[in-house]
């Protein structure tokens, strides 16, 4: 009697896509801006109002609270033609260290009470207005489940991240030593990629610019839009841009590649001295006598087949960790804001398009020799990691699987995709080119050829040394808005839909890294047929 056989989990990128399905539901339906859920708590908008002692704007201040801090809603109260909401909210040890070392006297508690001195616990009352421009209305239910949810998806990129350093530092290095001390080759190979990212950089940051030209989205949100998001996000977007704002001269950019403690450009994450010192290393090994430099080939071609081991055992939790991402990003961006953006979203997703069908899909044809419907199932896994995790860095292990899948070799995999993954960011080049043109119409500034030029070379440079994380095109935009004086501050307009177009422009990225790891294996093949 035989048993009954085995049913085979689905593939890998079949369960990150319902991971996704099921996060965007759960987002929706039991998030903290969930409509189904009764919203009895506020959040502030404004992160840098603050909560009166009394229903008017002259009362003394109390506890300081903004940002994520949930507050209890309580009785409206109508003061001089304004209407002010009551709020209740618990003293954490940060907010007490704060007023005793500001010297704020105690207020009102929630039962009515003023206390001798503040403690870490008490149940604070105090008054906001009530604006919706202020204040956001959530579920604590929703916030609660958010809270459980969210340490998921934040495990799962720890999981990946962790993993990132060392695989690319031991497969760069095994990808240039393997090249046997042929120098002519990994110049050959060098030139021709960074010249084809260069070059895919430029094309992405000019389509993005042409498509905001014609669609000139910034002229589509109304006054009263606009000074609502000004005020929502404009504390995040002046601390998420001020670290940006002053540019480096290029000189300065270049002798920040060598690092002086390549243990320390590790532990910091500087990915592009990673990359530098794993080159320079690679270079050195694979000039060493054959009997030296094999033995130490093999020993790093381990160490990567074992960093590649261990991100497989981390993926397994990729369903359930991207599952969670999703759910995080549907509750804190929400609709609203998605629609009054609407104009801004379409241009920069059909530049994203048009980059794709006029510039990658060619050169996978044209270029790589590859078919294209094919190799797009292909890399699919990868887009869909991509497009979860919005980390080009996070998902580079599962694109060196997916093109290794596709037959091409391992070093030439261990040499493309790690450059590719910190250096070709066309996604966050396009975007970055429509958010700036975009800002500038919302002001009113007109930027003419010199300013749009300006901007093609300024989100060339800037993409290189953008991060492969969420959210890292949002710095890097304040160099490209600073190079032709449009304010800093307009950031703030398009933090709210930055985390669902990162979705997108990550997945483009990847694309991206993929048509050109295809070349390059072309190339390859094309020099090994020559002799």
């Amino acid at each position: 009697m035989t048993g009954t056989p085995r049913r085979r989990a689905p593939p890998l990128h079949v369960q990150i896509l319902i991971g996704m399905v099921v996060g965007v539901l759960f987002g929706l339906l039991f998030g903290p801006r969930s409509r189904w859920l009764e919203r009895d708590l506020v959040r502030l908008l404004a992160t840098d109002m603050a909560v009166r002692a009394a229903p008017s704007t002259d009362a003394a201040k109390v506890a300081a609270a903004g940002g994520t801090t949930l507050f209890a809603r309580g009785p409206t109260v109508e003061r001089d033609g304004q209407t002010w909401l009551r709020v209740t909210w618990t003293l954490k040890e940060r907010q007490v260290l704060k007023l005793v070392a500001e010297d704020v006297a105690p207020s009102e508690l929630a039962d009515g009470s003023v206390p001798d001195k503040w403690r870490v616990g008490q149940e604070v009352a105090g008054f906001l207005p009530d604006d919706e421009t202020i204040l956001q209305g959530v579920s604590s239910v929703g916030s609660r489940l958010q809270a459980w949810v969210s340490p998921l998806g934040k495990l799962f990129l720890r999981l990946i991240k962790m993993a990132i350093v060392p695989l690319i530092f031991f497969s760069l290095i095994t990808g240039v030593a393997s090249m046997g001390g042929d120098l002519r080759r990994l110049g050959r190979l060098g030139v021709r990629i960074v010249a084809f990212f260069t070059c895919t950089t430029i094309a992405a940051t000019t389509i993005g610019l042409t498509v905001a030209n014609i669609a000139r989205p910034g002229e589509l949100l109304s006054e009263a839009d606009r000074a609502r998001l000004e005020r929502q996000f404009d504390r995040g977007a002046r601390q998420r841009s001020a670290g940006a704002a002053e540019s480096k001269p290029f000189a300065e950019h270049l002798i920040e590649l060598v690092p002086t403690n390549p243990v320390r450009a590790a532990a910091d994450g500087e990915m592009l001295q990673i990359i530098v010192f794993s080159l320079l290393l690679g270079v050195a090994i694979a000039t060493l006598p054959a009997g030296t430099r094999e033995p130490l080939a093999q020993t790093f071609s381990g160490l990567n087949d074992a960093v590649v081991k261990l991100v497989d055992i981390c993926m397994r939790t990729a369903p359930v960790g991207v599952a969670a991402l999703m759910a995080e990003a549907v509750s804190s961006t929400g609709l609203s804001v998605l629609i009054a953006m609407l104009g801004y979203c379409v241009v920069v997703l059909a530049g994203l398009l048009l980059h794709v069908a006029l510039v990658y899909l060619p050169a996978l044809k044209l270029l790589a020799g590859r078919p294209i419907l094919p190799t797009l199932r292909g890399i699919r896994e990868a887009q869909l990691m991509g497009f979860s995790t919005s980390s080009s860095s996070a998902t580079l292990p599962v694109t060196m699987r997916s093109l290794r899948g596709l037959g091409v070799s391992r070093e030439v995999t261990g040499f493309v995709l790690p450059l590719g993954a910190t250096i070709n960011m066309d996604g966050t080049a396009l975007y970055q080119g429509v958010a700036a043109l975009f800002i500038a119409q919302v002001f009113g500034l007109h930027l003419g050829l010199p300013e749009q030029v300006a901007i093609v070379v300024t989100a060339t440079l800037a993409s290189v040394g953008a991060a492969g994380v969420p959210g890292a095109g949002i710095v890097t935009l304040a160099l490209v808005l600073t190079s032709v004086g449009v304010p800093t501050a307009g950031i703030a307009l398009i933090l709210g839909v930055d985390r669902l177009l990162d979705m997108f422009r990550t997945t483009v990225n990847i694309t991206g890294d993929a048509t050109a790891t295809l070349y390059a294996h072309a190339v390859e093949e094309r020099a090994a047929a020559r002799g």
